[in-house]
């Protein structure tokens, strides 16, 4: 089970602080399904001229998955370009939906007032998953695992094995193979890496796919994770195709480099001492890594970095021909110990990279029906 991680990230986190599983109001600062249901719904009361909230599909036990898409209704055009960003794809990534709802409260109270924001908002849209894995999250949350410590969904798998790794389930063409004992940890069910009987088993994953398809507008996804690293504040790339596949979509690489320097500065929090967001491609990210971490874990980096197959990120680029972009939030145990401050600073950043990104497909793409 040791091999069974999701980047190395993962592997030097051993090394590191992570959350603080003394911390008991953490569900003060973190959302359940619940939470976010009811602030969703206080939400379109007030501010119906900027937010809809869509019900995308239901989980395996009967959760709704919602989409909020926020843009100004004032300005009605059709096929506005936009940007998909997910979070909580993996359960115990609870952070990540705190941002999520934290992004959609700074727009929206912004979106009337803020001259930039409120022209970003009539030319694009977003559209925002909060919460993708909600039985996950509401399992990890009721103190039957230790919290932030659930990867999976809740569908049964086998006697006593439940969950499939939504991160791992996207219908993903992969040639280059990860070494045989990772590979294995995606076909065992008691596995956290799990992928499922197939791609696009999971009720989840084919309610955001399905999304996708109906909005081709869309021109950017954004999938939001989290994991514990004390070296660095985190890392942004971009897919790309490799091997016999690598080049297969050259407009998308060149627009997706032409921005994502800027997008790792506009993220990155200037007061952290940490270094900053790392912009990763994983050809050459092992190399860079070893750059960026301490001495004592230079040993434990790998000579290179295997591609993940069934992620969100590879198949939006590979299969629909769209700039897909992970993006890690490594936290540190100071994150939990300056709560809720540093959920502040860190919607706050990531606002800044949101805002960045519209503006240049507003530039890039305009009103798509005009075109």
């Amino acid at each position: 089970m040791k091999y069974c991680y999701r980047l190395v990230f993962f592997l030097l986190s051993f090394f590191v602080g992570g959350c603080s599983t003394s911390l008991n109001n953490f569900k003060t600062h973190f959302y359940d399904y619940q939470h976010v249901t009811t602030a969703l719904d206080s939400l379109t009361e007030k501010r119906a001229s900027l937010v809809d909230v869509y019900s995308i599909g239901q989980s395996h036990e009967g959760r709704k998955i919602t989409a909020i898409k926020i843009t100004k209704k004032s300005n009605p055009a059709r096929n506005k370009p936009g940007i998909l960003a997910l979070f909580a794809e993996h359960a115990g990534e609870h952070e990540t939906t705190s941002l999520a709802m934290g992004i959609v409260q700074y727009l929206v109270d912004n979106g009337q007032i803020n001259d930039r924001i409120s022209s970003l908002l009539e030319k694009t849209e977003l559209w925002i998953v909060p919460m993708m894995n909600p039985d996950g999250v509401d399992y990890d949350l009721s103190g039957a695992p230790e919290p932030f410590s659930w990867r999976k969904n809740r569908r049964p798998t086998e006697t006593a094995t439940y969950g499939v790794d939504l991160n791992r389930n996207w219908g993903y063409h992969l040639e280059i193979k990860p070494p045989e004992k990772i590979e294995k940890c995606y076909s065992r069910k008691d596995s956290p890496n799990y992928a499922g009987d197939k791609p696009f088993s999971e009720p989840e994953t084919q309610a955001v796919r399905d999304l996708l398809l109906a909005h081709q507008n869309i021109k950017i996804l954004l999938d939001y994770h989290s994991g514990s690293a004390g070296f660095m504040q985190g890392a942004v790339g971009c897919a790309t195709g490799r091997g016999t596949r690598k080049g297969i979509h050259p407009s998308i690489d060149a627009f997706c480099n032409g921005f994502i320097d800027s997008f790792a500065e506009r993220v990155t929090d200037p007061h952290d001492t940490r270094p900053g967001f790392l912009v990763m491609s994983n050809e050459g990210a092992a190399d860079i890594m070893r750059q960026r971490v301490p001495f004592y874990i230079k040993p434990f980096v790998p000579s290179k970095f295997f591609e993940e197959p069934g992620t969100s990120i590879n198949y939006t680029y590979d299969q629909l021909n769209m700039a897909a972009i992970g993006i890690e939030l490594f936290r540190g145990s100071s994150f939990f110990k300056n709560l809720p401050g540093s959920q502040r600073i860190l919607i706050e950043n990531q606002v800044r990279g949101i805002l960045l990104l519209l503006d240049i497909i507003a530039k890039k793409y305009g009103y798509l029906d005009a075109t």
